[in-house]
């Protein structure tokens, strides 16, 4: 069991939980490239695009206000619930 990203285009259209052998064998997540980002400290998840082989956030994840940076690469993002 893991924790696995379907890619179309170098874009992740989608995740799933599941053993590869259940995406392999489904009809509708076999024909995808995926990849296991169990070991992951920081999962991809969708829409995050996959440059130089490493995986980039989205935009849209990115804070507009650039004081929340905390080092070059690193962000402060606040989850609100």
């Amino acid at each position: 069991m893991g924790y696995w990203v379907l890619i179309e285009n170098d874009v992740i259209i989608n995740t799933i939980v599941a053993d590869e052998d259940f995406i392999a064998g489904h009809p509708d997540l076999s024909h995808y490239e995926r990849e296991d980002v169990s070991n992951y400290e920081i999962a991809p998840s969708i829409n995050w695009r996959k440059e130089d082989g490493k995986w980039k956030a989205p935009n849209t994840v990115v804070p507009e206000n650039l004081q929340h940076r905390t080092a070059p690469e690193t962000y402060e993002i606040e989850v609100i619930s």
